[in-house]
């Protein structure tokens, strides 16, 4: 770490003593408002991008890759409140029934066999659709 710190500083000293040498005399400067307007929308253009680069590294690595998980689910959700709700998930085969609320997570119950499949909402769904559709002609 303190190899790392040394040599960090030793780069921003050279680097500031090549600026220094280099120094632009302000007769040659660009002083007019398009040049001065062009520099900072280009600077906040590269700053919104980084930010836009984190947010999605973020996003990616969210709880430490558990987002990217196949056989966590949440087949269903009720909310109850503000902060209250139950929520039916899938690991693996089984299914767990649990209550969420500001304070903590309870497991209520626990499922060997699928109580509520993931394709029921869609099945249902598809139902409505085509009896709509039949009323209409």
């Amino acid at each position: 770490m303190n190899r790392f710190i040394t040599v960090f500083l030793l780069l921003v000293s050279i680097n500031s003593a090549r600026a220094a040498e280099t120094q632009v005399p302000l007769s040659h400067v660009d002083f007019s408002p398009s040049a001065s307007a062009l520099n900072v929308v280009t600077g906040l253009v590269v700053v919104l991008l980084c930010m836009w680069g984190v947010v999605w590294l973020m996003r990616r690595w969210q709880n430490g890759g558990l987002a990217g998980r196949k056989d966590w689910r949440v087949i269903a959700a009720l909310h109850l409140g503000q902060k209250e709700r139950l929520l039916l998930v899938q690991v693996g085969d089984e299914q767990f029934l649990l209550g969420v609320t500001a304070n903590g997570i309870n497991q209520l119950a626990r499922y060997a066999e699928p109580v509520l499949k993931e394709d029921m909402f869609a099945n249902k769904l598809s139902q409505a659709l085509t009896k709509y559709q039949k009323e209409r002609k």
